[in-house]
């Protein structure tokens, strides 16, 4: 069961614009609903997922053991955007829906990116148009970036720096 937030324009037919959020994120969270809600303002009905690195997207719609590898996370979340569409149709028409635009933002622009591979080379493609915003060039780089953001802590704050954050 892969969890998702979906808002729908009332008007009958509108864009759809698929959210993909970044490393770890959660479709919940801060910065893919304030993006959500810029497309829903200027007209676009809503769908945001996890992303494939979070543990609610890992244990529903992973088929690997362990996710970090693009290329698979990345077919990972667009078979999981199809089952999504196949849940949307039996409750609403998709067709209503026009055009359909993935956008991803930091990882999620990077399985936007791999995504239009897939869509490009697909028979029965589900997207008109695909928005990368920010992908990191070198995963690798962004990955030790990202660590060293989150041990900052263990260089440059004092004990008592600590035990203040803490209490």
């Amino acid at each position: 069961q892969l969890t998702y937030k979906i808002w729908f324009q009332e008007k009958k037919k509108s864009p759809l614009a698929v959210i993909l959020p970044g490393f770890g994120g959660h479709f919940t969270s801060d910065t893919l609903t304030a993006m959500a809600e810029l497309f829903f303002s200027n007209g676009c009905s809503v769908l945001a997922i996890s992303s494939a690195m979070n543990w609610e997207f890992m244990e529903a719609a992973g088929k690997h053991q362990i996710p970090g590898y693009v290329p698979y996370d990345a077919k990972d979340v667009y078979d999981a955007i199809r089952m999504i569409f196949q849940d949307i149709k039996k409750r609403k028409s998709l067709q209503g829906f026009a055009p359909r635009i993935l956008v991803g933002y930091s990882l999620g622009a990077v399985h936007t990116l791999f995504i239009s591979d897939i869509e490009f080379k697909s028979s029965s493609p589900i997207f008109d148009r695909f928005i990368a915003i920010n992908p990191p060039v070198n995963i690798n780089y962004a990955m030790k970036t990202l660590d060293d953001f989150y041990s900052v802590w263990k260089e440059r704050w004092e004990k008592k720096d600590i035990e203040k954050r803490i209490n």
